[in-house]
Formats: structure tokens, C-alpha cells, sequence
């Protein structure tokens, strides 16, 4: 539901922002909406649709400011969202940001069309109430979007709303799925891309294949806040409304165990799109074993298991036999993604756990053990990568913040992966001070090209910071820069999730591309 509204007279006197946004998150919520638009168009109303905005960041699928003064009038919840988003929607420059001006209706139309509603979503207008525009979308698609392009085509989100909807049956759905991964495959190849991944066009969300594929775990619809840490960073943005929730969840309510191939067939289908001597090369993205963990703690399996340890143990042969699994099918090239690990660089996470009484380092601790538990006997050629990020969804919102620098030592030297794949797009993440503990041979891959803004990085600079970073690996490993450039430091877009046109994610990948010629120009 897109929510517009003026504001004028005594309420806009009488109530505050976070009166104002409380009141309307209710309402919406006693409508039972999973995701939901919002906007605002005068400084008021563009205030109260960001709070929402912050507040349920997983319920919240757009959001458009269209007030001359919001960016003037609060900055600190610019903060986290793409600037291309705010000036596009300020397109009004009369006013110059003195918080008195208002947005147009052709304005503010434009805006929503070009920024937000790209998914098949159908627009009704009120007949002569051009300010009471009405919205309406029942997808719960992906709220991460499609992590390595961006949130995928239009009509493969037109098809998964008009899926939702009803409107379209499942074989329809997957013709439409299937040309969409087709494309994106041709894309890679012509741009030169080797580790050619699906898309994870076929996800609904980027976690997905583990866990609901996997007996024992059942899913809960409109779970109780209490099964929830709140002060795990993708939870944080649900504390300070009184009606929002987290959607739903998975626990575990029986013995864990895998009965039958999780994400197999996905690398089945992407293996027949191309040339069998690229299968090698082939990505894979998996879910980190401890996902429905942190959030939920004891609540996680709750007397099904004795301890964390029993509960881990199945978890972790479960994907000892899907690896094997994959690597029967010809998969050699996998990647864990996980933003849980970064948040235990979160000042605002490790102080509520302390609040909880519960010491972080305990159940990180446990957290590689599992890793290494999970890649107990993997394939020696079966290349595994791990993936840190601090969330990132639409108009750069993300929920953690922090370097690397408080796990850097136990990450890179205990856990046992070949290749850590490191969000460095933003300041958010810290330094490259932290890789000097990056051991011989593990390698790292720097995300530096960042999706959040469609302008493209200028490629000079981009040279110059991987050969930064690469001054820290050498720094701790007693070796060149040129040594730890050539075998240790790798590069590539870190597209995970934005409103990005097409044309825009292509420029972005051929970037990477040309970069990574230009360093390593005998790999190509």
C-alpha cells in the first residue's frame, strides 16, 4: 500500500513525527499487510514516511521522499539511503529545502513511477484526489532483492506478483524465470564473467534452499515478538514501533534432517545453460548454517535439542551431505553468504546481547565451529568462499555498521574457507587495516563497486585500492605488494540489491571486469 497524505492545521501542530508515524504503522498493520509503499510529498509527511521507512525495513518494499525540505529538515535519516533516490524526489528546487514547499502532482507521479513501482504493480487513481493515490501490491518477493543483479527484470517481478496475486500459475511462472536466468547467463558471458551465477533468480529470498528444504524445521506465520532477539541488526528496525513484527520464520520443532536435494537442482538448471568445460567455474550461493540461530537463540529448537552443540551437529551434517551432493552434480565453486558474522562488529548488537547477559564471543566461537564442521571432508578442489555483508536493501538502507577489525583474527585464520568475500563499498566497513591477518593461501575478494548509487566508480581509483589493500596482506604475511596483489587479493562488483536499471548493472559488471584485466590481465 503506497500511503500519501497532507498535513495542515492543528494536527500538524499538535502531533510529532514519531506520534504521527505510530499512528499510521497501526493502522497498517491492523490491515495485516506483509509489505507495503510509502511516501510523502511535503516535509511532514515525508518525515513520518521515513520513520516507517527505518522502523519495519523488512515489511517496507519502496520508499520515495518528494518534500524540497526533508533532506534539510532531517539528515540524520538520510543517512543509509541513496542519494539518486532523495533527489530525484526532490525534484521541486523552487523551495530550496525550506521545509514550507510541496511537490507537484506530476512531480510526485514521476518519482514513484521511476523509483519505486517497477514489479508489475498495478497504480489506481483516485478520481479527483490527485494527493489520495492508492497503491496496491500483495508480493512478499524478495526483500533482500536478487543479490548479485540487483532485484532482476521487470517481467520476472511483474510475473512473481502477478504469482502472488493469483493471477499466474506456477508453469507460467517458471517460463517466465527461466528466460530471465537464459539472459543473465548471456550477460555474464559477454561480459566476460567466469563464475557465472544464476541470479538467484529462482529465490525468493537470498537465504532460501537450506532451511525449508530441510525435515525438521517448519515455518511460522505471525510469530510472537518474544521468539525474537530484538537486538540482532536486521530485527532492530521493528523495536521502536508498537504493532510491527518480523514476517515469518523458521524453527525447528523435530530432529533435523536432509531428505532430499536442496540446492542441487538449482546448479542442475544453471549447468545446462552453459558450455560443459565452464561447469567448473559455476557459483553457487548458500545459506549460512547458523541463520535462524542468533535471532532466535533458545527459542531456535527449543527443547528438540539439549544444547547449541546437538543442534549445530545435525545442521552441520545436513550440509556436509548437500556438498557432497553438489560436488557429485560437478559443482567446484560455492559461496557461503552471511551478514550474521559481520554483526558481531556491531557496537549496537554486542551491547544488547550484554544487556541480555549473553557473551558475544561464546557463541561466535561456536559459529566457526560450526563452519568448520560443515566443511569437515569437503572436496579439496571444491573452491568455498564466505560472504560478509551489513544488509543492504533498497535506497541503501542497512543495519549494521563497523569494521572488520574486532573478528579479523579469528575470521580469516580460524575459519576454514579459501576466499572471504568482503563488503568495502562504503565507510561502513572499516579499513583495509584489518587483511593483515589474512593467512597464506587464503585469498580475499573486495566488493568496492557498489550498486547503492548508479554512477559508475572511477576505474583509476578502484586500481588504487585493491593496490591498498594489498599493501596490508603483504604487510602481515612478510611478502611483497605484488606477491599479495597476484595471489591473494581479487576484486569484483558488490551489487547486492538496489533499485538499478539494467543498463546501469551491466556498467557496473564490465567495470569489474575492465579492472580486474587491467590487474590481472594473464587470468583473461
Amino acid at each position: 500500500m503506497y500511503c500519501h497524505g497532507r498535513t495542515s492545521g492543528k494536527n500538524r501542530d499538535t502531533l510529532t513525527v514519531e506520534e504521527m508515524a505510530k499512528f499510521v504503522d497501526a493502522a497498517i498493520s491492523q490491515l495485516g499487510l506483509e509489505t507495503y509503499y510509502v511516501a510523502g510529498s511535503n516535509y511532514l509527511p515525508a518525515n513520518v514516511a521515513a520513520w516507517l521507512a527505518i522502523w519495519n525495513p523488512l515489511r517496507v518494499k519502496g520508499l520515495v521522499i518528494a518534500s524540497p525540505g526533508w533532506p534539510k529538515e532531517t539528515p540524520e535519516i538520510a543517512k543509509g539511503m541513496s542519494v539518486d533516490w532523495v533527489e530525484e524526489a526532490c525534484a521541486n528546487k523552487d523551495e530550496q529545502g525550506d521545509g514550507k514547499g510541496e511537490v507537484s502532482d506530476e512531480i510526485l507521479r514521476n518519482c514513484v513511477a521511476s523509483t519505486m513501482f517497477k514489479g508489475g504493480v498495478e497504480v489506481h487513481s483516485i478520481p479527483d484526489a490527485p494527493h489520495n493515490l492508492m497503491y496496491t501490491h500483495s508480493s512478499t518477493y524478495d526483500r533482500h532483492l536478487l543479490r548479485f543483479f540487483s532485484q532482476g527484470p521487470d517481467a520476472l517481478l511483474s510475473a512473481r506478483a502477478a504469482f502472488d496475486a493469483g493471477k499466474l500459475s506456477q508453469p507460467e511462472l517458471k517460463e517466465v524465470e527461466e528466460k530471465a536466468i537464459v539472459d543473465i547467463v548471456k550477460l555474464q558471458q559477454e561480459i566476460g564473467i567466469k563464475s557465472i551465477t544464476d541470479g538467484e533468480f529462482p529465490r525468493h529470498m537470498f537465504f532460501d534452499g537450506f532451511f525449508d528444504n530441510l525435515t525438521g524445521m517448519v515455518e511460522i506465520h505471525d510469530p510472537p515478538r518474544e521468539i525474537f532477539k530484538m537486538w540482532v541488526p536486521d530485527l532492530k528496525g521493528f523495536v521502536d514501533s508498537p504493532a510491527a513484527k518480523p514476517g515469518s520464520t523458521w524453527v525447528c520443532k523435530s530432529k533435523l534432517k536432509r531428505e532430499g536435494p536442496m540446492y542441487r537442482p538449482q546448479f542442475e538448471a544453471l549447468a545446462a545453460k552453459v558450455p560443459k568445460d565452464a561447469v567448473k567455474n559455476l557459483k553457487i550461493t548458500l545459506a549460512a548454517p547458523q541463520w535462524y540461530h542468533l535471532r532466535h537463540l533458545e527459542h531456535a529448537y527449543g527443547d528438540v535439542y539439549e544444547n547449541d552443540a546437538a543442534y549445530f551437529a545435525d545442521i552441520a551434517k545436513a550440509y556436509r551431505e548437500e556438498l557432497a551432493d553438489l560436488y557429485d552434480a560437478g559443482c567446484r565453486n560455492v559461496q557461503f553468504d552471511d551478514p550474521l558474522l559481520a554483526y558481531f562488529c556491531s557496537e549496537s548488537m554486542l551491547a544488547g546481547m550484554k544487556a541480555d547477559g549473553i557473551e558475544s564471543e561464546p557463541i561466535l566461537d561456536s559459529y566457526i565451529k560450526l563452519y568448520n564442521d560443515v566443511l569437515d571432508g569437503h572436496k579439496p578442489d571444491m573452491t568455498v568462499g564466505l560472504h560478509l555483508c551489513r544488509g543492504n536493501f533498497k535506497g541503501g538502507l542497512h543495519f549494521s555498521e563497523g569494521g572488520y577489525d574486532r573478528i579479523a583474527k579469528k575470521l580469516f585464520q580460524e575459519i576454514n574457507v579459501d576466499t572471504f568475500y568482503l563488503e568495502y563499498d562504503t565507510i561502513r566497513a572499516g579499513g583495509f587495516e584489518p587483511l593483515a591477518e589474512l593467512p597464506f593461501p587464503k585469498t580475499v575478494v573486495l566488493g568496492l563497486i557498489s550498486s547503492k548509487v548508479p554512477e559508475l566508480e572511477k576505474k583509476e581509483e578502484l586500481i588504487a585500492r585493491v593496490h591498498e589493500a594489498a599493501s596490508f596482506i603483504a604487510k602481515g604475511s612478510n611478502s611483497t605488494v605484488e606477491e599479495a596483489l597476484d595471489r591473494r587479493c581479487g576484486f569484483a562488483s558488490h551489487s547486492d540489491g538496489n533499485n538499478m536499471t539494467d543498463e546501469a548493472v551491466r556498467a557496473k559488471l564490465a567495470l569489474a571486469v575492465d579492472v580486474a584485466k587491467s590487474l590481472w590481465p594473464k587470468d583473461f
